[in-house]
Parts: structure tokens; C-alpha cells; sequence
């Protein structure tokens, strides 16, 4: 007799687990591992996905550099040393000495005849002592005619050709001033240069102002312009 379907069907099933069954199952155990490794996000599992849906990422930290801005630096201004002069060890010591000058000015520097011609003679003592007998001579102002002798300090004389102007002292830092005021004569030749130096004396010395000239020039008649 033959078996019923059922029975035949009950009867092969240990056969077929014992055979390819086995492989299936296995295959079945690998795709599992495989969804589970697939759906690892971030150290945690997502389960039931629907399809096209992703999980959202938490995007990494930014950092962000902020500049800071330095201090302004102040400069603090420094003072140039002070030169002090300090003498050699057995160095003599510096004994005071008189430094007297003279300036000679003459205003204006050119006339015709009768103008009126003013000397200025300055005297200036720069030294650290006392000047002393102290006179200053100036050549006659030939061809003029003294007018006014004046000085803020000594005596003025006018001698054989010259005139003296003789002030005895002095003090350092002090100055002395003498004018002499002097009148072209009528008859002067024009066409002269007048050529002046005042000299100076003291208890140390002689000294010497530097040359000024007085220029004689040809005079313009007022009328016609030309010379006589």
C-alpha cells in the first residue's frame, strides 16, 4: 500500500534538517549579525528604519580663534646724561682768568658831506675774573668832526690821532658800551673807503675788533642826477 502525502512529508523532515537545513540556518544567523552591524551608530543601535529615512549626525565641535589685542606700549623718554667735567687725579686746579672782547659798528656805512656818522663800540668780559686796566683806542675818524662823546662806564679822551676810552675794570659777565657820534666835513673827497679797527689793552693782553669800513661815495645832484 502506499503512504499517505502527510506522512511521506513528516518522514522527510529530519532528513532535510540534517542536510541543507543546517546551511540555511547559519546563513540565516550571518545576515542577522549583519543587519545588527549595520545599524551601529555612534556607539547605540537604531532599530526599525523606515526606508530612505537617515539618522542625523551630531556635527563636531568648531573652534574659533579670537585674536587679542596687545597692550599699547609707553615708551618712558629717558634724560641724556649731563656731562660733568671732573679733573684728572693731580691735575692743577683751573687758577680764574679775564676773556674780554670787543665789537666796532658803524652806522650808516657810506655818507656824503655833513652826514652825521655814529661809532659803537661794545666790550663784553666772558672770562671768570676781573679785567682790569682796561682802555680802548679808535683811529680819528678823519675826514669827521666829533660830535657827542658818550660811555656807560669810564672816562673818554681824545688824544694826538686817536681816541681813548679807558674803563679801569671789569667784573665777569659785565658789558660796556661807548658811542662817538662824528659829522662828515663839507670839503671830503668822495670816493673813499674810510677803513676802521678798535683795539683794546688790559692787565693779560691785547685784542682787536674786526675792521669796519665807511664808504665816501660820488654825490647825485638832486636837479639833474649827475655826479660832482
Amino acid at each position: 500500500m502506499g503512504s499517505h502525502p502527510e506522512q511521506q512529508a513528516k518522514e522527510q523532515l529530519p532528513a532535510r534538517l540534517d542536510g541543507r537545513g543546517r546551511w540555511w540556518f547559519v546563513a540565516l544567523i550571518v545576515c542577522g549579525a549583519i543587519f545588527l552591524l549595520a545599524s551601529f551608530d555612534a556607539g547605540s543601535f537604531t532599530w526599525g528604519l523606515a526606508a530612505g529615512q537617515t539618522v542625523p549626525r551630531t556635527p563636531p565641535p568648531t573652534w574659533t580663534r579670537t585674536r587679542t589685542a596687545a597692550p599699547p606700549t609707553t615708551e618712558t623718554p629717558v634724560a641724556p646724561p649731563t656731562a660733568t667735567a671732573t679733573l684728572a687725579p693731580g691735575a692743577p686746579t683751573p687758577v680764574p682768568q679775564p676773556d674780554p672782547a670787543l665789537w666796532l659798528s658803524i652806522e650808516p656805512a657810506f655818507g656824503g658831506p655833513e652826514d652825521v656818522i655814529r661809532f659803537t663800540v661794545r666790550l663784553r668780559n666772558h672770562g671768570s675774573a676781573v679785567a682790569t686796566s682796561l682802555a680802548v683806542t679808535l683811529p680819528w675818524p678823519d675826514p669827521l668832526f666829533v660830535l657827542a662823546l658818550s660811555a656807560s662806564a669810564g672816562e673818554v679822551s681824545a688824544g694826538s690821532g686817536e681816541i681813548v676810552w679807558r674803563l679801569g675794570q671789569l667784573a665777569p659777565g659785565a658789558e660796556a658800551v661807548w658811542t662817538l657820534e662824528a659829522q662828515i666835513a663839507a670839503d671830503a673827497m668822495p670816493d673813499q673807503v674810510l677803513r676802521y679797527r678798535a683795539r683794546l689793552s688790559f692787565d693779560g693782553g691785547l685784542r682787536e675788533s674786526e675792521e669796519r669800513t665807511l664808504l665816501l661815495p660820488w654825490t647825485r645832484l638832486p636837479a639833474t642826477g649827475g655826479t660832482q
